[in-house]
This record gives structure tokens, sequence and C-alpha cells, in this order.
């Protein structure tokens, strides 16, 4: 049984990931993969940094299905 049959007529489930940053270091490269990897189907996805900026910033931007915003 998928995700999607046990979800049915369910509303998606709201995600928001915080992070300091989007600069190089490994748990930003994590969050990258996660949040790519997540069904956008079942989950909506924000991601919110403290700082803009960063070299992963245009990465999670390019994302389908991910909101991008810093705070």
């Amino acid at each position: 049984m998928g995700c999607n049959e046990i979800r049915a007529g369910l509303d998606v489930i709201k995600v928001l990931f915080l992070i300091r940053s989007l600069g190089v270091g490994g748990a930003e490269r994590q969050l990258i993969e996660l949040v790519g990897a997540l069904d956008k189907s079942v989950f909506d996805v924000t991601v919110a940094t403290f700082y803009s900026g960063g070299s992963f910033q245009a990465q999670v931007a390019r994302t389908p299905g991910v909101r991008l915003m810093s705070m």
C-alpha cells in the first residue's frame, strides 16, 4: 500500500525546515537531498533560513514544489 493510498482524502502535510543558512556544509547538503526526495503530493515543503544567500540557495530555490524564504 502506497503513501497516497493511506492518505486518501486527507490534506497535504505541511513541513517547515528551519536552518541558519544554505552555505556549504553537511547538514545543508542533507537538507537539499531530503526536500528534493519528499513526495510533493503528500508534503507541502517550506525551507526557511535566518540568513539569505549561500552556496546552496539557488539549488533549493529551483527544487520543484519547495518554497524558500529568508527571515
